[in-house]
């Protein structure tokens, strides 16, 4: 609250001015009978209890006039509540006029419902013989109420839900929560805060914005409640400067964050042509929850042309929600048609929105069988031996290949017919 004004002050100062001067008042003409200025100034601070006093610019008033006359104040104009009362004092030859606040009002003044009045106040001139003198003047007193700190900020609304999605950017912008405060200056000043330390949020102390300090995670806790305080910065005063709090609830709304992850169990190479019908077995995980943790489908994307592979759910996984399956061998498989092997791309899609996928290369080896006979580059050879060769002589070179491998493509010749007598 303001100070009061010294209202006395005002008297103390004109009584010490008459002890060393002496004012004539001409007796003979009431032309002077008028207040000092035709309009004052005074502020007094709202919420006043009764009795209190107007704090003026200067003193307020008129001069004294005949020695028998008295003077009186009284409010004509702008005071429709009798908020206000006048009163007068005399100090040498000067009425003061006094305004305070009138006892027994139910009502008090304040600043945030009217924060001036215009009074009208007229003085009039009687004689102490009871004989009125027409003489009245009129001015007009301007009171300012000054502001006390009697409001506490308010929310509105006093409950805010907010939905944020877990992958939302550190330092982005949550929300903004708003509260009002009426009162003037320092005690209009709000200062925002939360009741309850948190390391996962901040808040603006004067725009009240709400910002991520902290990663969010649905799967850790999908519901933060928080409790904001908003507190002005003057000093309490009965009931007002308290802080205000406002709830505050943000709500994680899950979203698609891990990409599905493939492992392989690698069974040993297929040996060609052979029955084998399970070449290896897969599992996909994805580390998100829910639906975005499904697996839609894993499924071959390059790799086998003539489809000779396929990929069905494992035993168990039925219900669509399985993450385990098996890569099948559909058709016989000749390792001479595809020496290299196959490179099969798998690809693995989960149900999230947006979906996410992942891909990874699985080389398929296949085992030799021996399943190729050796071929001669021709059906019959011929040649001329000279009678005389010597003994160990080549004659000629046979060119002999195996489509197998290894071991199984080593060939060993020997002469099974035609050469009863040795001689080759």
């Amino acid at each position: 609250m303001a100070a009061r004004c010294p209202v006395a002050l005002w008297l103390w100062a004109f009584q010490t001015l008459l002890l060393s001067a002496s004012v004539t008042i001409q007796d003979d003409s009431a032309s002077y009978f008028r207040f000092t200025r035709s309009q004052y100034n005074v502020t007094i601070p709202e919420n006043s209890v009764g009795k209190t006093f107007v704090c003026p610019e200067e003193k307020m008033g008129v001069y004294h006039g005949q020695d028998d006359w008295e003077v009186r104040y009284k409010i004509i104009s702008g005071d429709r509540d009798k908020f206000f009362k006048a009163e007068e004092r005399l100090v040498g030859d000067f009425w003061f006029l006094m305004l305070r606040t009138r006892t027994g009002n139910t009502d008090v003044l304040n600043r945030e419902r009217r924060d001036r009045y215009a009074l009208g106040v007229r003085a009039t001139a009687t004689r102490r013989d009871g004989k009125k003198v027409p003489l009245e003047t009129d001015t007009t007193v301007v009171v300012s109420i000054l502001d006390t700190n009697d409001l506490n900020p308010l929310f509105y609304p006093t409950e805010y839900v907010e939905t944020v999605t877990e992958d939302t950017p550190l330092h982005s912008s949550v929300i903004r929560v708003f509260a009002e405060d009426a009162d003037l200056g320092r005690n209009g000043e709000i200062y925002y805060s939360f009741q309850d330390g948190t390391e996962q949020f901040a808040i603006h102390p004067t725009t009240g914005v709400v910002t991520l300090t902290r990663p969010l995670r649905y799967a850790d806790k999908p519901i933060h409640d928080l409790t904001v305080l908003a507190q002005d910065r003057g000093s309490v005063f009965k009931r007002g400067g308290k802080a205000s709090t406002a709830k505050l609830r943000i709500l994680v709304k899950q979203v698609n964050l891990h990409n599905p992850e493939i492992y392989v169990h690698h069974l040993p190479d297929i040996v060609e042509n052979s029955n084998a019908d399970i070449y290896a077995i897969v599992r996909v995980v994805d580390r998100d929850i829910g639906i975005h943790g499904e697996i839609k489908h894993l499924e071959i994307v390059d790799g086998d042309p003539d489809g000779h592979f396929r990929i069905r759910l494992a035993k168990g996984n039925g219900d669509g929600k399985g993450s385990e399956y098996n890569i099948e061998v559909l058709k016989l498989l000749d390792r001479e048609t595809a020496p290299l092997g196959y490179n099969l791309t798998l690809r693995a899609v989960d149900k999230g929105i947006p979906p996410r996928q992942t891909y990874m290369s699985i080389p398929v080896h296949l085992s030799d069988l021996n399943d190729n006979a050796p071929i001669f580059d021709r059906e019959i050879y011929e040649v001329d031996v000279p009678e005389t060769a010597p003994i160990n002589s080549p004659i000629i070179r046979l060119k002999v290949t195996d489509a197998d491998q290894g071991r199984n493509a080593q060939v060993f010749l020997e002469i099974v017919g035609g050469n009863e007598g040795g001689e080759f």
